[in-house]
C-alpha cells in the first residue's frame, strides 16, 4: 500500500477529521488535475531515465503523508504544491523525451 493510500485510509481514524477531510478534498482535486495531464508510461519512464526526479517525487509523497497524518494543514498545502509540480515535471520530461512525444501532434 502506498503512503498516500495509507493516508487516505487513515483520515477517518484521525482525531482531526475536519482538517483531514479538507486535506482529502484538496488532495483529490490536485490528483484530478495531474490525471488530466498524465501520459501513460510517465512514471516508468522517469523511474528509469531520471532517478533523481523520481526520488524527489517519492520524498515529496513521504512529506505529504506525514503532514496529512499529523494534521499540519499549512505544511500539507506547501508540500502538495511541490508534489504537483514534480509530477508536472515528470509529465513534461516524458512528453519531450519519452514515448509520449508522438501525442503532441494529436493535440
Amino acid at each position: 500500500m502506498s503512503y498516500l493510500s495509507q493516508a487516505l485510509s487513515a483520515q477517518a481514524l484521525s482525531p482531526k477529521n475536519a482538517t483531514s477531510g479538507s486535506m482529502s478534498r484538496v488532495f483529490r482535486c490536485a490528483l484530478e488535475e495531474i490525471n488530466r495531464e498524465y501520459l501513460p508510461g510517465t512514471i516508468d519512464y522517469v523511474k528509469t531515465t531520471d532517478p533523481e526526479l523520481w526520488e524527489r517525487i517519492l520524498s515529496a509523497e513521504d512529506k505529504l503523508t506525514e503532514a496529512w497524518l499529523s494534521g499540519a494543514a499549512e505544511e500539507f498545502h506547501r508540500v502538495l504544491d511541490e508534489w504537483e509540480n514534480l509530477h508536472r515535471q515528470a509529465i513534461e520530461v516524458y512528453r519531450k523525451h519519452g514515448n509520449g512525444n508522438h501525442l503532441l501532434s494529436l493535440t
